[in-house]
This record gives structure tokens, sequence and C-alpha cells, in this order.
């Protein structure tokens, strides 16, 4: 009687067992199918939300735009000239009250145009010395850029702006003790909001944002132009242009993006998918 009790509760366990870890191996393949369905895409692993209107917005909430400054060849100036320059850069800086970085990007030079040109020559003479030499020129051009021997310089001024990140800035410099509640309760807020509801949010803050970014970026232009200096907020075609020779360094040597071809080619889908292998 006591072997027919054991063997029962034996059975028992080994069914409760098996029933549990069938349960366990199926959430964990479900999980598994849950992954392979997801394919991230180039744009989740960049902190780029998307570009408007000359203003972007970063997938931390903060919106930016970029100023490029004219380079000036300081190596070829009297020392005199030099810290005239030095001291023009220095007043202004010290004059902007907000905050801001410096981006220096070396670029390999972009001779597709000058190739153009002396194609064009060319194909309009009939000397045959002078379009070998020209191919012969043209090669060495090529090859020069290709082995980055031929390098210039770019420069940016980055100025963000973070509405919150600025008032909690603004209040420890009044010596205010923040409400961290109200942040918490702000959270549970947006949770709960509907689609309509955020959109409309984003929009004002966007409104916001450009407001001040636009005034923050006049004022830097002014500021330089009493210098005979020319800074240019960059606009939506360039900012995405120095963002792809930023993340495609070595592809962007021979496979430039122009902004002036923006308007004949299509950059402005989300995603690209790749398309079913052909069996034929």
């Amino acid at each position: 009687m006591i072997g027919i009790v054991i063997f029962v509760l034996f059975m028992g366990l080994v069914i409760v067992g098996g029933v549990v870890g069938y349960k366990y191996f199926k959430g964990t393949m479900q999980k598994d199918e849950e992954k392979e369905d997801f394919i991230p895409t180039t744009q989740d692993n960049l902190p780029i939300d998307w570009i408007r209107k000359g203003i972007v917005k970063m997938k931390n909430g903060t919106y930016v735009i970029v100023i490029k400054l004219p380079s000036i060849n300081i190596d070829l100036m009297e020392d005199d000239e030099r810290e005239v320059v030095f001291s023009q850069y220095r007043s202004v800086l010290t004059a902007i009250d907000f905050p801001f970085q410096f981006l220096q990007q070396s670029r390999v030079v972009d001779i597709a145009d000058y190739i153009k040109k002396l194609e064009k020559i060319q194909r309009g003479t009939d000397n045959d010395f002078v379009k070998l030499q020209l191919d012969h020129y043209k090669r060495y051009m090529t090859s020069l850029v290709n082995s980055r021997a031929i390098l210039t310089r770019k420069f940016y001024l980055i100025v963000p702006f973070d509405e919150a990140m600025e008032k909690k800035a603004r209040a420890k410099q009044n010596g205010s003790i923040l409400d961290l509640t109200y942040h918490k309760d702000k959270k549970k807020k947006d949770e709960g909001k509907t689609e309509r509801e955020t959109v409309l949010e984003e929009e004002e803050n966007f409104k916001t944002a450009y407001k001040q970014l636009a005034s923050r970026g006049d004022t830097i232009v002014r500021l330089f132009g009493r210098f005979d200096i020319t800074p240019k907020v960059l606009n939506d075609e360039q900012l995405t242009e120095l963002f792809y020779t930023s993340y495609n360094k070595n592809k962007s040597v021979y496979q430039p993006l122009r902004a002036s071809e923006f308007k004949e080619r299509e950059y402005f889908n989300l995603y690209v998918k790749r398309g079913e292998k052909n069996e034929d």
C-alpha cells in the first residue's frame, strides 16, 4: 500500500514537472521568435530622431542647430593679424550666454566638379596628346584624394536647446530646490496620453525650440558679422549631408551625398528593406 502511494506521488511530481518544463521552454521559444522578428534599422543605432526646418531632434529630447563657421588660414598670417582673429573669436564666444559646442571635421577634398571640368576640356579638344595628359592627370588626382593626402577642415558651432535641462540650470543658479516628484508625475501623465495628445505636445515643444534656436542662431550670425565673418545655419539637406559624412567617413569619399542632388534622388525613406531572393 505504501509503495502504491509513493508511486502515485512520484508520477504526480513527474507530470507537474513536465507541465512546468513545457511552459518554460514554450515561453523561451516564443521570446526567441519575437527577437528574430525584430530587425533593427540604421535609425535605431543613431542618436538622431529627425531633421526639420534646420533643427535636429535628438532621441534624448534635445533640439539642436548647427552653424558652419568659415575657415580662416591663420598659418599664412602675420603674428599681429593672427592675434586680431583670436581676439575677435574670443569676444564673440564670451558674449554668448547659452551653451554651445565646437565640431571640427576633417574631410577628403571633393574634386568631382573639378574632374567634370577636366572631362569637358578633354571632350572639347582634338589634340590626342592633351587628351592623354588629361587622363594621366585625372588618375593622379583621384589616387591622391583616395590616399587621403589632401584634407580640408570644416568647423561647426553646435547650439542645443533642452527646456527641461535649462530650467534645472536656472533653478540651480537661483538656489531653488527642484521638486523631484514633478518629473515622476509628468512621466505618469505622459504614459497615459493618447497619440493625438502626444503629437500636439510634440508640436508645441518644436515651436518653442524653433523660436529659441532661431534667436540664438541670429545672435551668433550678428556677433560674427561685426568682424566680417559670415557663419551659416545649416538647412535640412546640409544637415543630412553632414551626418552622412560623419557616419560614413570612408564611403563618403567615393560615394558622396551632395545637397544639390536631393531633388533628383530619393533619400527620405524611413528604412531600406532587403528584397526577396530570386530563385530564377
